[in-house]
């Protein structure tokens, strides 16, 4: 009896799985997949993986590469302009500390000077060049400071492409959400259709303002480590020549 209680146990936690890993609404798991050639694809449950969408049926899962979806269709609650093209998408928190929560991870390619992309307005002339961009959306809950999160680009059978950089342009605010950008120029601009995952593999924060008042406060120091460490010397000092005193 007991072992048919866990096992009912395990399967309901295995069903809830998805809905906990995409837990952002913009992204949240779909039962229609709607494609570039007008064919809908009926799931139990389809939810984004990297570069592909996994559509649950009864009778296993299909894979769907992403650039074959109408995302616009599919995910409405994103607001793709027309000219974006989504190429790999990694939704929800992909990233969480006490300081710093990363979501969203995505690759995505637009024209260089979206303004631009009317033919009727630049006739005789070549198009735009698209580019590609990593984009994450971040949250700081810590003190103020600067990110740079680090990712490895990775093709379809897990082989590491290129390793990626992406840092704040300023610093983050304490509870500050925004958006972090990385265009990927000289040697990843070939990588857009080869990448099928993007893996988080370090996150640094610097020029962090720390707070100088222990007791709730929310007075910065211009820079709060160094002037943490100075008043730990004069603190270290000042029990030293008590010390010393006769």
């Amino acid at each position: 009896m007991r072992k048919s209680y866990f096992l009912i146990l395990a399967l309901v936690i295995a069903g809830l799985i998805p809905s906990i890993a995409f837990s952002e609404e913009v992204f949240d798991p779909v039962r229609k997949i709607y494609m570039n050639d007008g064919k809908v694809v009926e799931c139990q449950m389809g939810w984004l993986d990297g570069a592909r969408m996994i559509c649950r049926k009864f009778g296993g899962n299909m894979t769907l590469p992403l650039q074959s979806v109408d995302f616009a269709r599919t995910f409405p609650k994103y607001k793709k302009p027309p000219e974006e093209t989504v190429l790999l998408v990694h939704p929800g928190p992909r990233y969480q500390d006490e300081n710093i929560v990363l979501s969203n991870v995505r690759v995505i390619r637009a024209p260089e000077n979206p303004a631009k992309t009317d033919l009727s307005a630049n006739r005789g002339q070549n198009p735009p060049q698209a580019v590609s961009t990593i984009v994450i959306e971040i949250t700081n809950r810590g003190d103020p400071c600067e990110v740079k999160v680090s990712l490895n680009a990775m093709d379809v059978l897990g082989k590491v492409l290129h390793q990626f950089d992406v840092t704040s342009e300023s610093r983050l605010d304490t509870g500050e959400s925004t958006i972090l950008k990385r265009r990927l120029d000289a040697a990843g601009a070939d990588l857009g259709n080869l990448m099928s995952t993007l893996k988080i593999t370090r996150v640094e924060r610097s020029n962090i303002l720390e707070s100088v008042l222990k007791n709730g406060g929310t007075d910065y120091s211009a820079d709060g480590i160094k002037d943490k460490i100075r008043q730990e010397k004069i603190r270290a000092l000042k029990e030293m020549l008590l010390k010393e005193r006769p």
